[in-house]
């Protein structure tokens, strides 16, 4: 966890509201790094909705994760 906690700033789409909490739970942390949340900076651009609809509206190539969607992440 020193890795994690050696994190100066944390980037996330709304990781505010699901991943950090998850991580803090299940390793019994707190993070008290700074947070960005592109959630809001996209939604303040114009862009609003879920991920991958803000990803489409920029045109930003999911790869080999097209199709996946973040029910994925609970049991990853």
């Amino acid at each position: 966890m020193d890795d994690v906690q050696a994190i100066g700033l944390f980037i996330t789409f709304n990781g505010i509201g699901f991943d950090i909490p998850v991580i803090e739970n299940y390793f019994r942390i707190k993070f008290e790094q700074p947070r960005i949340n592109l959630r809001y900076v996209l939604a303040g651009l114009g862009i609003k909705g879920g991920l991958k609809h803000c990803e489409k509206t920029l045109r930003l190539n999911r790869g080999t994760l097209d199709g996946i969607d973040g029910s994925f992440a609970v049991p990853l």
